[in-house]
């Protein structure tokens, strides 16, 4: 990697990194491996001025500044980080299908409010102003898949 950049490498062959000077950012993670889900980087998002990245070892989230390189470790939360993540008005949204809730949090990392999930969460997203979660109400741990979905809005 060119000299400048930085990252992490997690035990299980999943890896972040990122180079400042081109603006390049690499996620990696290896099939095939049974804990790669737990170990390594889960989701990244961006306000338009920071990189977002979460780790559910950490359970915590880690801040970007590209422009000087710096990176933040937010305080422990409960939010797991299994499942995506999303910026929407000044806070960080995930999905955690972990703890089974959507989680909201402060650009510093601190937890503002969860939102209990009616079955698994699927995602979050941002259309204009309004923040979009699905939440799969029908799912088997058995063979990981879902049959019954749902959209809405959060307030």
């Amino acid at each position: 990697m060119p000299v400048g950049s930085f990252g992490h490498t997690g035990f299980t062959g999943t890896s972040l990194w990122i180079d400042p000077t081109t603006n390049t950012v690499i996620d990696t993670v290896q099939v095939g491996a049974p804990d790669t889900f737990r170990s390594g980087p889960q989701d990244m998002t961006d306000d338009g001025t920071n990189l977002y990245a979460v780790s559910s070892n950490l359970q915590a989230l880690q801040s970007v500044d590209p422009t000087t390189d710096a990176v933040t470790t937010g305080p422990s939360v409960d939010d797991q980080f299994c499942g995506q993540l999303a910026t929407a008005g000044g806070f960080i949204w995930s999905a955690d299908a972990c703890t089974g809730a959507f989680y909201q949090l402060g650009i510093d990392g601190t937890e503002q409010q969860v939102v209990p999930s009616t079955g698994v969460p699927g995602g979050v997203t941002l259309l204009g102003k309004q923040l979009w979660i699905s939440d799969d109400t029908a799912f088997n741990p058995d063979t990981f898949q879902g049959s019954d979905a749902v959209v809405e809005q959060l307030d």
